[in-house]
């Protein structure tokens, strides 16, 4: 059996805040719904369902947090939250 992993708790709590993570960087950048998709690489349709907390495919997933490390809300591709370690360890 393999040992827990230690970042399960930031990853979900990473897809916890992907819609308000979304909608403030999309919102910060001055661009439309259509114009983030286009973007982030991901269809227009998609988009919209993970800012309002649908569910969406894994790659659309991971496009989206490629999207997000690409500017201030996630400097170093991770966000930083109380209680919650960034990077390895236990």
């Amino acid at each position: 059996m393999r040992p827990p992993r230690t970042d399960l708790p930031l990853a979900i709590a990473l897809v916890e805040e992907l819609p308000a993570l979304l909608r403030r960087e999309r919102k910060r950048r001055g661009v439309s719904l259509r114009a983030a998709a286009a973007e982030a690489g991901v269809p227009f349709g998609n988009f919209v369902r993970a800012e309002h907390g649908e569910n969406i495919t894994r790659a659309n997933v991971l496009a989206l947090l490629r999207w997000l490390t690409t500017s201030e809300v996630l400097p170093c591709g991770l966000p930083r939250r109380p209680g919650i370690r960034v990077g390895g360890g236990a």
